[in-house]
């Protein structure tokens, strides 16, 4: 790992006068912690070739654009084995197959495989179910991680031909500390903004809407603008982005953490595996396809 990737990012933009970019870089990689703190590699990941090429020549998406038709897609494809609304009790697994019990609203499922591809973010506080070895325990446990709440707002009383970004001229790169709004943006809808918010310890949903909507009611001027907020919908991505310190990537987390894959009849996916970018992921998921087809023969 080059040394400068293992920089908090404060630092490596101060090395090569990357302040200009800074603003756009930090609107972009929401959720991902306070900036100048975050080692480098992770925003390099988070900030990867496919998303600057973006910012040049545009992104591919669905004619609809609407991301969950690929989702429906799947789920007509796997029909019935697809198991809404439920809760994993237990999994154990062993070097031959995976045994696991789930239950659903009207019934418990056993279900028996040969492999198990995993993507829950490994984080223990979500893993109670998980027979975890000595080696997932202690890897796992290194994770940190924010919150990043996602939300579309009714009423906010600002005009829908403008964004807001917030910034902290008095703080390192003018970026506020978490826990912190990013800003308010129009959404396309008449009288829908949206609003994105980030936390580093752990707030619950309801005090992160009451400080969105304490920003959004000090940008209203009393007498001019009366109007009442309220969110039409909201919701909190927790874990997000799984991190950790420098001296562990240099001392080779990630390949510890990669040679898990295939122990206990387990694969890994996830944003924590490659990067916040739901294209990469599908494409590490692809890359991985051949290795688990492999180990069942």
């Amino acid at each position: 790992m080059p040394a400068d990737l293992l920089l908090p990012f404060g630092e490596f933009v101060s090395k090569y006068n990357l302040e200009a970019a800074v603003p756009t870089i930090w609107i972009t990689a929401q959720g991902i912690g306070y900036l100048p703190n975050v080692t480098t590699i992770y925003v390099m990941k988070y900030i990867g070739i496919s998303t600057l090429e973006s910012f040049s020549i545009g992104e591919l998406t669905t004619a609809l654009h609407d991301n969950s038709l690929l989702y429906e897609s799947a789920q007509r494809v796997l029909g019935p084995d697809v198991l809404y609304n439920s809760t994993i009790l237990d999994v154990e697994r062993t070097d031959a197959s995976v045994s696991i019990i789930v239950k659903t609203p009207t019934k418990l499922i056993l279900v028996k495989a040969k492999k198990l591809v995993f993507a829950i973010q490994p984080k223990l506080e979500n893993l109670g179910f998980l027979d975890l070895s000595p080696n997932e325990t202690a890897l796992f446990g290194q994770f940190i991680s924010s919150q990043y709440l996602g939300s579309v707002i009714q009423n906010t009383g600002i005009p829908s031909n403008i964004s807001l970004v917030a910034h902290s001229p008095d703080l390192p790169l003018n970026i506020p500390l978490p826990p912190n709004i990013y800003g308010i943006e129009p959404s396309g809808v008449a009288n829908l903004s949206t609003a994105f918010y980030l936390s580093t310890g752990n707030l619950t949903q309801e005090e992160i809407e009451q400080n969105i909507l304490a920003d959004i009611k000090k940008l209203q001027i009393p007498g001019k603008v009366n109007t009442k907020p309220k969110f039409v919908a909201a919701s909190v991505h927790q874990p997000f982005e799984l991190r950790v310190s420098p001296e562990a990537i240099a001392n080779g987390f990630y390949r510890d953490l990669y040679a898990l894959q295939g122990q206990k009849s387990t694969f890994y996916i996830s944003a924590t595996f490659h990067a916040q970018d739901s294209s990469l992921i599908w494409r590490f998921t692809e890359s991985l396809l051949p290795s688990i087809i492999a180990s069942l023969e």
